[in-house]
């Protein structure tokens, strides 16, 4: 595609590996986004698909944390979060403890607030970006700590809560691996 466009004069030559980045990161979301709305067909579950687009994907572009080294590994890794994520949430909505949910979520949000966004060396973000960020994830998260809960109490169903803490503690969990690397590499 970047070919495509640089032999037709639409890009520069300086702005090809630019564009080469910004395909590979789209091809590589739009399989992701592929294959976890197959699985959740495949599963009879589309909600969690959802759920796992808007709490999962949105909180961790803008919180960051561990990246695979390759897209494959990205992709697979993508797939294998998601299929906790599904499976979490399963355990949760059998158990139907509400204070089990509300510890989860809230812990999760708390990991969310406090450490993102995460800097990674390969995805460096200037303070500028790194504050705007840390904004949204902040907002984000705040808007999903009173949203889901609410949807629950409305539809009567814990399985917004059940989804949404799965989902939160996936996003919390990527962002706390690169922090244990990070300082087991301080020690070494």
């Amino acid at each position: 595609m970047t070919e495509f466009m640089y032999k037709k004069g639409v890009i520069s030559l300086s702005k090809r590996p630019t564009f080469i980045y910004g395909f590979q990161l789209i091809l590589s979301a739009l399989c992701s986004s592929f294959s976890i709305l197959t699985i959740s067909i495949l599963l009879g579950k589309p909600l969690s698909a959802l759920m796992f687009f808007i709490v999962f994907f949105w909180t961790r572009l803008f919180s960051g944390g561990f990246h695979a080294n390759t897209y494959l590994r990205c992709f697979f890794l993508t797939n294998v979060v998601y299929l906790l994520v599904v499976l979490i949430s399963e355990i949760l909505f059998r158990f139907s403890s509400i204070p089990l949910l509300l510890s989860a979520q809230i812990l999760s949000g708390l990991i969310v607030l406090f450490f993102a966004p995460i800097r990674h060396r390969n995805h460096p973000l200037s303070e500028t970006i790194y504050m705007r960020n840390q904004k949204v994830s902040r907002c984000l998260v705040a808007v999903f700590e009173l949203l889901f809960p609410c949807l629950s109490f409305l539809t009567g169903s814990l399985i917004w809560m059940s989804l949404f803490s799965a989902s939160l503690m996936a996003v919390a969990i990527l962002m706390i691996v690169p922090k244990i690397q990070e300082r087991r590499n301080q020690y070494e």
